[in-house]
């Protein structure tokens, strides 16, 4: 499987494109990002309900975030507000917030 995306043109149009981040086109970069994450979630869940040594380790969770993070403005999309003024990556706790604005809350 890595010969496979190792051997993929990081810039050529991907098979399938990333609908979950509202991308109509995406890359081959996005695409295995993609994979990066699906694999180290599932990794970690097989992980923590078996008792194994996590994987997770600093390189790879910047990379998982950077990945989720290009699916925030889609997934946070609020009356054509976008994510740069709806979500923050904090880098020094490794976090994001997302904001949104008090006039888009529902009353309870």
């Amino acid at each position: 499987m890595a010969r496979f995306h190792e051997s993929l043109d990081l810039f050529a149009r991907a098979t399938l494109n990333a609908t979950w981040a509202g991308e109509e086109v995406s890359f081959n970069w996005f695409d295995n990002a993609r994979e990066l994450t699906e694999r180290r979630h599932h990794q970690e869940q097989i992980r923590l309900a078996s008792g194994w040594p996590r994987i997770m380790t600093a390189a790879l969770y910047h990379l998982v975030l950077d990945c989720i993070a290009r699916g925030m403005p889609y997934a946070y999309r609020i009356d054509g507000w976008h994510c740069s003024e709806v979500c923050q990556f904090i880098p020094a706790l490794s976090r994001f917030r997302v904001l949104i604005p008090s006039r888009h809350l529902k009353e309870r």
